[in-house]
């Protein structure tokens, strides 16, 4: 909470989009390619590789891929720590969070506009993510978990749904 209310948070969140952001989505809107052929480059590298990609059987259900894991993880903070920023800015200043006012936020309309970039992603998938954001009753596993499915139907893994696992 500290460093949410430090008045250099926002100037912070727009390096975070720009350093962080912007190569992480773009990893997520174009993977790059596995070694092709039946070489053994593609032998060490192409299984292990693709397997990275592939969503894994838990349960029976497809879980997340290693990939999806991994970005989730790694987009989390960024984006937890910019809605806490946002929220105090909102508190602030006594006005209502919501998706009008976060258009005022430079930084998350600039990471809403690269998640909207994202392959299979639409506006409603990340309208649903940022009123996930936005609400203080949610708990923080709906919260990633709305991320994490943001991450997979722009890696091409999810087909319908919110999936919390």
């Amino acid at each position: 909470e500290f460093h949410t209310t430090q008045t250099e948070a926002p100037g912070r969140c727009n390096m975070a989009v720009e350093a962080v952001l912007q190569p992480l989505l773009g990893l997520c809107a174009r993977p790059p390619a596995a070694p092709a052929g039946d070489s053994a480059l593609h032998t060490t590298i192409g299984k292990p590789y693709a397997d990275f990609f592939t969503p894994e059987k838990s349960r029976g259900n497809d879980a997340p891929s290693p990939c999806a894991e991994g970005l989730t993880s790694a987009l989390w903070p960024i984006f937890w720590g910019m809605s806490r920023i946002f929220l105090h800015i909102c508190k602030t200043n006594n006005i209502q969070a919501s998706s009008q006012t976060v258009m005022q936020f430079q930084a998350l309309a600039q990471a809403f506009r690269l998640l909207t970039a994202l392959p299979k992603v639409t506006e409603a998938d990340v309208q649903s993510f940022l009123t996930v954001m936005l609400e203080s009753a949610a708990e923080m596993k709906t919260r990633r978990g709305a991320l994490r499915y943001l991450v997979r139907t722009g890696l091409g893994e999810t087909s319908t749904g919110l999936t919390l696992q």
